[in-house]
């Protein structure tokens, strides 16, 4: 079992004192990370400051000003956070800070300097780039791996960023102000409201998916994506599946969305070329898990099946107009098109767009298991999906 002690602070006593043990006060302290020798680091929200614990106990303010919310730069008490909720250390010593109210990433070094390492003070927003040019919007939880990269829970847009130690700022998973429980890659995956974010030695990402009450893991993925040799195709054509390019070593099929009464499967689920012939006119949404070792990617791809069928095929034509010349009447004459209203039951439906667009992982009767994230709840999305085929950009695999 366990055994717990308090290191520094007072239960029931909230403040700002520095101090060993009992005798330090902290107001509403929200993240805690370590260092190579032992230290604590906590954000200490309530108070707006950074502290630091030493492996005895004692408890000094590194940077920030107790009861005093801002964005500023500067070394200890120069400095200014707007509730911090969050830190992480990197090998150097240094401490990366979520300054929630500021939508910004803070870097603070050993010796309590402190610069804003990506986003600007005050601007909340969804926007990759370099520094000030990328937004956030109230970053909750911070983390880094063994290479200096920072990750970064950015709650408001449900997304999960990175953060070169250049400070390039690029979008990892999810989708920015779409929240949802969906598993998939890059784009694909969504979150609500993610909390806290932490990676392993295996470049594995851990997001606490607080909206979802989820834990969700992120893989390092592949390139290889779903694909289909037509979007579109009559009911009862057996249509070819795929990925491109060629790199997974296993594979993994479902049909994640079927029209109702649909019982139409696969040909197979665990080949890379699976065949499918769909049987009732609707759109149907195909999940593809290509995994290579520790590496996976989950993309979907589309196919919008109708009832339409090919106009007079070229040997029936043959034979009408043989009817046709034996009966007096000139060939090329029976081919015309019937006039308005005379025409039989032959229904025309233009090809659909080659245009990319989204198709949700939980939208129709049958959904996967939750996880890799999409949302599935916008019908006024789903009429445009019909007629497009689903490729999605690999980035970062995630799944509960």
């Amino acid at each position: 079992a366990g055994v717990v002690t308090t290191l520094a602070g007072l239960a029931g006593f909230f403040g700002s004192a520095n101090g060993t043990g009992s005798a330090a006060r902290f107001f509403y302290p929200t993240g805690v990370a370590t260092d190579g020798s032992g230290n604590v680091y906590v954000a200490d929200q309530g108070n707006n400051t950074i502290r630091k614990i030493t492996p005895a106990g004692s408890v000094t303010t590194l940077a920030g000003m107790a009861g005093v919310g801002d964005s500023a730069d500067g070394t200890g008490s120069v400095a200014r956070f707007n509730y911090p909720s969050d830190v992480a250390t990197d090998g150097s010593g240094n401490v990366y800070v979520a300054d929630y109210h500021n939508h910004t990433i803070r870097k603070v070094t050993p010796a309590g300097s402190v610069t804003t390492l990506a986003g600007l003070a005050g601007s909340s927003g969804s926007v990759d780039g370099t520094g000030g040019a990328a937004r956030f919007g109230a970053p909750e939880s911070v983390t880094t791996d063994g290479s200096g990269n920072v990750y970064v829970a950015d709650a408001w847009n449900d997304t999960i960023r990175k953060i070169t130690p250049a400070g390039v700022v690029t979008t990892l998973a999810g989708l920015a102000e779409t929240g949802g429980s969906a598993d998939g890659t890059g784009s694909v995956a969504r979150f609500n409201d993610p909390s806290g974010v932490a990676t392993d030695g295996s470049g594995n990402i851990y997001v606490a998916d607080s909206g979802n009450n989820a834990i969700r893991r992120g893989r390092l993925s592949i390139p290889d994506r779903a694909t289909i040799d037509s979007a579109t195709g009559a009911v009862g054509v057996s249509r070819q599946l795929g990925t491109a390019p060629q790199t997974a070593t296993s594979w993994e099929w479902s049909v994640v969305r079927r029209p109702a009464g649909s019982t139409a499967v696969l040909s197979s689920t665990t080949v890379r070329t699976p065949t499918f012939i769909p049987d009732v006119p609707d759109l149907f949404v195909f999940q593809v898990v290509a995994t290579s070792g520790e590496s996976s990617s989950i993309t979907l791809v589309s196919l919008d099946a109708s009832a339409s069928v090919a106009p007079n095929p070229p040997a029936k034509r043959r034979a009408a107009r043989s009817r046709s010349a034996s009966a007096g009447r000139s060939p090329r004459e029976s081919d015309r098109p019937a006039p308005a209203g005379m025409q039989g039951a032959i229904s025309y439906r233009p090809a659909a767009s080659n245009s990319l667009a989204c198709a949700t992982a939980e939208a129709g009767t049958d959904s996967p298991p939750s996880m890799r994230a999409i949302s599935a709840t916008r019908s006024s999305e789903s009429s445009s999906r019909r007629m497009h085929a689903r490729v999605c950009d690999p980035s970062s695999c995630f799944q509960t």
